[in-house]
């Protein structure tokens, strides 16, 4: 089982001019069938514009939850900031395999899984310009911070 979470809450201040929600969004490929004993999906809907919320540090139930059960090849895609868990997988002998693509703009520091590569192209690119909104879009956002 996973607690509430979510992926990625960022909201810089003071935002930028170019920003835009979602600032990440994830798509998660199923591979298997889910049902109640391989650990279904519940999120909460609306909860992605509660960004002022904290988010819930208990592992229960949520009086607006949808239990979502996909099946093998179904993608969903949810919103960085959308509360989500994964219920417990009780079947003996099953599995619940799924892949996440993670997606967001390049100025995003620290994506949702791994890190971008020190030194790669967006710091070689944000290192050649002193443009600071260029810089911002390209990865070098202490501002944001």
């Amino acid at each position: 089982s996973v607690d509430w979470h979510i992926h990625q809450r960022l909201v810089p201040k003071p935002l930028p001019a170019f920003f835009s929600q979602p600032v990440v969004f994830d798509v998660l490929i199923y591979l298997d069938d889910v049902d109640e004993e391989t650990g279904p999906l519940q999120v909460v809907p609306g909860s992605h514009r509660r960004n002022l919320e904290s988010l819930p540090t208990r592992s229960g139930d949520m009086e607006d939850q949808v239990t979502l059960m996909p099946k093998a090849g179904d993608a969903i895609m949810l919103h960085g900031n959308l509360w989500h868990r994964a219920l417990p997988t009780t079947a003996k002998g099953r599995r619940r395999r799924l892949i996440i693509y993670p997606f967001g703009p390049a100025w995003v520091n620290l994506p949702s899984f791994g890190a971008r590569p020190a030194g790669g192209l967006l710091d070689q690119l944000a290192a050649s310009t002193t443009d600071p909104d260029l810089k911002e879009l390209l990865g070098d956002c202490e501002r944001l911070y």
